[in-house]
């Protein structure tokens, strides 16, 4: 599906995606898709989510500030409990998993974003899906990397249908400077709403899956998880 569909004449972006019941959704860490479209995943025919830095560090002994926080002995603790939830969230919402092995940021370990970019349109083609939904990048390092990669993707015709990145998107200013970004590059966000109302029990049962990060938030720094999900459809400019 060219990402010139809508531009060049019907239908028009908000009844494309209404029809949208198949798509891959990247997740930066476990919990990242469920948190914020969990109520669309829960209506789709096929969902698959791949969490994009569920790798493990080359120190599986190392107890990071955060993952002290959740509970955890070490990174591997860490680890093998949070690909647990994520797998109970995902059959709670009759989604398909899977994990890539890129570690996540606060391990301290480079990142390689042509091997990143290159694992993401495999993972898009080997799915054979009508859509990419993925986030913004709002703010965290791995979101911002997942955007990037999700951007060269672009360049490629893929459709892209971009997430605000819950508890992040609260952040002043992050979800408006994104947009201004796009716009500078020649590509035109506009938003949309996805078929997930009826889905939000669902996606209560299934964000109270992943425990351990429940604990390690202060009261209320959850609560964005009970507003409306928020979608943008990305296509190129009609401009010179």
């Amino acid at each position: 599906m060219s990402m010139d569909n809508a531009r060049n004449g019907t239908p028009n972006p908000q009844r494309l995606v209404g029809t949208l019941r198949d798509a891959l959704f990247l997740s930066p860490h476990f919990d990242d898709a469920v948190f914020s479209c969990g109520a669309f995943i829960g209506q789709c025919r096929r969902a698959v989510v791949v969490t994009v830095f569920g790798g493990a560090p080359v120190d599986g002994s190392m107890v990071t500030e955060w993952d002290s926080r959740c509970g955890f002995r070490d990174a591997h603790h860490a680890l093998a409990t949070r690909r647990a939830e994520d797998a109970e969230a995902l059959r709670v919402l009759g989604a398909e998993g899977a994990w890539l092995p890129f570690c996540d940021a606060q391990y301290g370990q480079a990142l390689d974003e042509a091997a990143l970019f290159r694992a993401l349109r495999q993972a898009f083609l080997g799915a054979a899906l009508p859509a990419l939904i993925f986030p913004l990048g709002l703010f965290h390092a791995d979101h911002r990397a997942t955007w990037r990669a999700c951007m060269a993707l672009a360049a490629r015709n893929v459709h892209l249908l971009a997430f605000e990145d819950a508890i992040y998107r609260r952040i002043p200013g992050q979800v408006q400077s994104r947009i201004v970004e796009l716009a500078a590059s020649g590509l035109v966000a506009t938003p949309v709403t996805l078929p997930g109302d009826a889905g939000g029990d669902l996606k209560r049962h299934a964000a109270r899956c992943y425990r351990s990060q429940w604990k390690a938030f202060p009261p209320g720094g959850l609560d964005d998880l009970a507003d409306p999900e928020r979608y943008w459809l990305i296509e190129r400019s009609d401009g010179p």
